[in-house]
């Protein structure tokens, strides 16, 4: 259970205790600016919203994990976060989990899927072509015979 602040109904809960604020507003706005995070449930599907820095800038990334796979979109900067940005933002998401996943039908996998585990197997190529073994200390003359 999430004890973050959510949108739902065109409104934000932050607190039992306190009235719910409604999307749009100048309250919610100023609310936007001093947040972290927040769940959103919208037409699509939930997502959890995220207030992060980027060279100095503050923006928002929505976030939805789906089948194993954390899935992430761009909302924008405070005063872009609207009720349709949101709504946007969730088919995003719902699309993007949708594309990942199998076709059960035919037993493929979409290009999406394929493209992702591509990308995924080439930032393990890459970080394995960084490991290296060690190498033993040369000894001279004390190399045993095994037989």
């Amino acid at each position: 259970m999430s004890h973050l602040p959510a949108v739902r109904d065109s409104m934000l809960f932050t607190t039992p205790h306190e009235a719910p604020v409604q999307v749009e507003t100048e309250h919610w706005f100023d609310w936007l600016r001093e947040a972290r995070s927040f769940t959103f449930a919208g037409i699509a599907g939930p997502f959890t919203a995220r207030h992060e820095e980027r060279s100095g800038r503050h923006f928002w990334y929505a976030y939805r994990q789906q089948d194993g796979v954390l899935h992430k979109t761009y909302l924008g900067r405070s005063p872009e976060l609207t009720l349709q940005r949101l709504e946007q933002a969730a088919q995003a998401l719902a699309n993007a989990g949708s594309k990942s996943t199998r076709d059960d039908s035919s037993g493929e996998y979409s290009s999406a899927h394929h493209s992702s585990h591509a990308r995924q197997l080439s930032r393990v190529a890459l970080k394995a072509s960084h490991v290296h073994a060690p190498s033993l200390p040369h000894q001279q003359g004390s190399a045993k015979r095994l037989c």
